[in-house]
């Protein structure tokens, strides 16, 4: 679980809080102490934590599927349809990229 810090920003919810009011403005963006980027989204149904996700600029996910285009988060937990949360963006930490196959413990992601 990190701490989110944000610029002269003040952030409700460490990364694991599903919220099912939004409690941020959707597309704020935080960073925890090692540098991580997360941002708050809608959630989707069937998102788990370590889903990817695309998300647009009304900051609506959908869980990627092959040849899904668009900036892509991480779910940081499980943000199903109507709830909101937060997905990382930047970093070092894990997603799955591909729901149709179990994730290995070993797959790893920096998006830029």
């Amino acid at each position: 679980m990190a701490q989110l810090i944000g610029h002269q920003l003040v952030v409700v919810g460490d990364t694991t809080v599903v919220h099912t009011v939004q409690s941020n403005p959707l597309g704020s963006r935080a960073f925890d102490a090692n540098g991580n980027e997360y941002i708050y989204l809608k959630g989707v149904a069937s998102t788990v934590a370590g889903s990817a996700a695309t998300f647009n600029t009304s900051f609506q996910t959908a869980l990627t599927v092959t040849g899904a285009k668009g900036p892509v988060g991480i779910a940081c937990a499980a943000t199903v349809a109507n709830t909101y949360g937060w997905y990382q963006i930047f970093g070092s930490g894990s997603g799955d990229f591909a729901p149709d196959r179990p994730p290995p413990s070993t797959r790893r992601f920096r998006p830029r």
